[in-house]
């Protein structure tokens, strides 16, 4: 396997090019950095964000695993990745009732 095949096998995967690939996953970067920011935010005012970061990730979760992406999604795993639940939001509540 050549170097530069390594910098390839991943994207052409899930049906993209490496420069396209590079695009999605900093998008994706950039979301997880925004939902930190938000996590953060909340953890210093527990009044604010109260769920912004899970739902954030939900997103991203969710246009992770779509598309050409579905079958890499799990590398492997059978099942799909749980939603994140925020303790004392209305969806953890419901989660436990």
């Amino acid at each position: 396997m050549g170097i530069f095949t390594k910098f390839t096998e991943h994207p052409n995967s899930v049906d993209e090019t490496y420069v396209e690939h590079m695009g999605v996953a900093f998008g994706f970067a950039w979301d997880l950095a925004k939902a930190s920011g938000q996590a953060a935010v909340h953890a210093v005012f527990p009044f604010m964000c109260c769920s912004s970061a899970s739902s954030r990730v939900n997103q991203i979760q969710a246009r992770m695993t779509s598309g050409a992406r579905a079958d890499n999604a799990t590398n492997g795993l059978t099942g799909s990745a749980p939603a994140v639940v925020v303790p004392g939001t209305v969806e953890a509540l419901e989660a436990v009732s």
